[in-house]
């Protein structure tokens, strides 16, 4: 693993749901790493991070660079995960940690919301790369970190924990044929509280994700990606609800994704949601 001790800290840019005198940026450019061509889910070491005091997660960005910074496109990234315990999707239902991809790249929390992490505490930062060109890459990932330090608030925020879910096959990757297709999966959430944010992760081809809560008989959020001209997938929404959606324990939710194959041959899929969450205190 890699260990990174020192962060830059930079003045906050304007526009932040958090109070923006009190937030500060740490950044940090990782890599650049060669992606072999044609593989996905590549992985490059773990970073650890210990940060220098008690601090408050309230924004996080990524995005993709060639080795002189210039971006690259949204698809070279898979997903990340930036948190204190590696999720197992499925099975680890109490995570502390925020999770982003090509396609979600930028998480703003809720005013009156964050992600709390303590001074010495080991962080894990978790980024895993696509190369589908048939040639090699360099590249890097850049990640921005929006803080707040602990002894700066004047109130203190809820602690939000995440929750990761996804559309399972032989595994969470899976492979969708041309045309037009959906799956879907069934899952309990394991707390009582409220939902506060969710974000998706999805590959390229895909056109929505949809939450629905099953024992209220009703959609809780579906995410439709924006487009470009040439009909590329750009952005996928985020569901921002600082009153929150309230959950009851063990109730019954359905994951359903669309997607839509415009080549001749099945292609990689990908199809989850992260779900922040206040847990009933």
């Amino acid at each position: 693993m890699r260990h990174l001790w020192l962060w830059a800290w930079l003045l906050a840019p304007a526009g932040l749901a958090q109070p923006v005198e009190l937030v500060e940026s740490l950044e940090h450019t990782y890599g650049p790493f060669e992606l072999r061509a044609g593989v996905l889910q590549q992985m490059p070491p773990i970073m650890e991070i210990v940060l220098p005091e008690d601090l408050w997660l309230v924004g996080y960005r990524t995005e993709m660079v060639d080795p002189s910074g210039a971006r690259l496109s949204r698809e070279f990234q898979c997903h990340t995960f930036f948190g204190t315990t590696m999720p197992q999707h499925h099975t680890n239902d109490d995570v502390v940690g925020l999770f982003s991809d090509g396609y979600t790249e930028a998480i703003v929390l809720p005013p009156g919301f964050g992600i709390s992490f303590k001074a010495g505490e080991k962080i894990i930062w978790n980024p895993m790369f696509n190369n589908r060109n048939s040639d090699a890459r360099a590249a890097g990932i850049k990640l921005r970190l929006e803080v707040i330090r602990s002894r700066n608030l004047k109130q203190p925020l809820r602690s939000l924990r995440t929750t990761f879910r996804t559309i399972r096959d032989t595994g969470d990757l899976y492979f969708v044929p041309p045309g037009k297709s959906s799956r879907e999966t069934t899952f309990r959430l394991p707390f009582s509280g409220t939902i506060h944010v969710i974000g998706t992760h999805i590959h390229p081809h895909g056109v929505s994700i949809e939450l629905v809560n099953v024992t209220r008989n009703e959609t809780v959020w579906t995410a439709t990606g924006s487009r470009d001209a040439a009909g590329r997938l750009l952005q996928m929404p985020v569901y921002m609800n600082r009153e929150g959606y309230p959950v009851s324990k063990n109730e019954l939710f359905k994951l359903r994704a669309t997607y839509e194959n415009p080549t001749h041959g099945n292609v990689d899929a990908m199809a989850g949601v992260f779900i922040l969450y206040a847990p009933q205190s």
